[in-house]
């Protein structure tokens, strides 16, 4: 439960940005870097932001920025690999009613790495859903994560972090980027694996 709350209140700060004013800036400490149009990228955090996530003794989130348009919606999915192939295990939908937006995506994790939980944020506020981590406990396990900004294509996925689970410790790990894993399944030999993906809808 602890571990539950301190997940909702920290997605909340971490997507609590002044949209609005997100331009290019640079000061003697820090730099705000904003994504080009149709962009998604690692977020670039103010100092405030970064003093924010400090004051919580929880695994720091993992927060890509965004900028899209002529989208009519997107959709955060979770894929579970079975026998070779990403099968979906979740995800939230949400339209986009702005025809050039802004936003920011946060994603956080539990004790062991596992994907806990995601927040997303544009002009029109903040939401969330959580997920409970997979209940197997592992004994070594790996993830990365989309580290460059990437072009957003209408319709389709971007992958945004893969997690690798071994359940003997002494197991080798191969720890392949989110977007080598997506098109690429069959090449996962871990005993467990998840995908995050975000997709921008084409209106109409």
């Amino acid at each position: 439960m602890k571990l539950r709350k301190l997940s909702a209140l920290l997605l909340t700060l971490c997507c609590a940005v002044m949209l609005g004013s997100c331009k290019v800036t640079e000061t003697a400490t820090t730099t705000t870097a904003v994504p080009s149009k149709n962009t998604i990228q690692p977020a670039v955090l103010t100092q405030e932001e970064s003093n924010l996530l400090e004051l919580l003794d929880v695994q720091q989130p993992m927060l890509f920025d965004y900028s899209v348009e002529g989208a009519s919606g997107y959709r955060v999915e979770i894929f579970t690999l079975q026998d070779g192939a990403w099968q979906p295990s979740g995800g939230s939908t949400s339209p986009i009613d702005e025809p050039d937006l802004r936003g920011r995506i946060a994603l956080t994790f539990g004790e062991d790495g596992q994907f806990a939980g995601v927040a997303f944020q544009d002009e029109s506020g903040v939401s969330r859903i959580s997920q409970d981590p997979e209940t197997s406990a592992f004994l070594s396990h790996a993830s990365t994560s989309a580290a460059d900004p990437i072009e957003i294509v209408l319709d389709e996925p971007i992958a945004l972090w893969a997690y690798y689970g071994e359940q003997e410790a002494a197991a080798s790990t191969t720890a392949y980027f989110p977007d080598h894993a997506l098109q690429n399944p069959q090449e996962i030999q871990s005993d467990f694996a998840q995908l995050i993906t975000i997709t921008f809808a084409a209106a109409g």
